[in-house]
C-alpha cells in the first residue's frame, strides 16, 4: 500500500515514534546520536579494537568508566561513548555478561538447597532482625521485592539500534 501511495518501496521507510520517515539515498541515519544502519543488507559489522576488548573485560567486572579508561589508555568519554553510542561493543558488552551469568547458573542452583534451609532456619528465629532479613530474601527470590539482576538485553547491534530507535 505504501508503494502504491508513494511509489517507493516499504524499505525506503524507517518507523520512529509510530511514523514512518522516508530514508534518502545514504547508508546510514542518524538519531539520537546512535548510527542506524538502513537496512540490514547494509549492516557491515565491525571487529572491536584491543582497547574496546580490554575495557569490555573491565567493565563486566565492575571498574568504572573512568578506571576503565584509565587502564585502556583512552578518555572516559571515549568509554561513555563505547557504552552509549557504539552499537557493535555495546552488544559485545551484553554478550560477555549473558556468558558470565550462564557460567555462574550451575555454581548458584548447586547453593539454592542450602540457602533454603538456613532461610528456614533464620525465619525461626529469636532475634527479629533475623527473622526479617531472611523474611525480606524470600520475598527477594520469589520476585516480590526488587528485581532480578540477570542480564537480559540485546546482543546484537541491529537489536540495540531498533531498541534506540523506539525511544523516539
Amino acid at each position: 500500500m505504501l508503494a502504491a501511495l508513494t511509489g517507493r518501496a516499504e524499505s525506503d521507510f524507517l518507523a520512529v515514534s509510530g511514523y514512518l520517515v522516508p530514508v534518502i539515498a545514504c547508508d546510514f541515519v542518524y538519531l539520537g546520536g546512535v548510527s542506524l544502519a538502513k537496512s540490514d543488507k547494509t549492516r557491515q559489522s565491525r571487529e572491536l579494537s584491543i582497547e574496546q576488548l580490554n575495557a569490555i573485560d573491565y567493565l563486566v567486572s565492575g571498574v568504572s568508566d573512568a578506571e576503565v579508561a584509565d587502564a585502556v589508555g583512552v578518555s572516559r568519554q571515549t568509554v561513555c561513548d563505547w557504552r552509549n553510542k557504539d552499537l557493535e561493543f555495546a552488544a559485545a558488552l551484553e554478550r560477555k555478561r549473558q556468558d558470565i551469568w550462564r557460567g555462574h547458573e550451575d555454581i548458584i542452583r548447586a547453593l539454592i538447597s542450602q540457602s533454603v534451609c538456613v532461610l528456614k532456619q533464620s525465619l525461626s528465629s529469636e532475634d527479629e532482625r533475623i527473622r526479617m532479613a531472611a523474611a525480606v530474601h524470600v520475598l527477594r527470590c520469589v520476585g516480590l521485592y526488587g528485581h532480578s539482576l540477570e542480564p537480559v538485553g540485546d546482543t546484537t547491534a541491529d537489536a540495540i539500534a531498533l531498541r534506540n530507535l523506539s525511544m523516539f
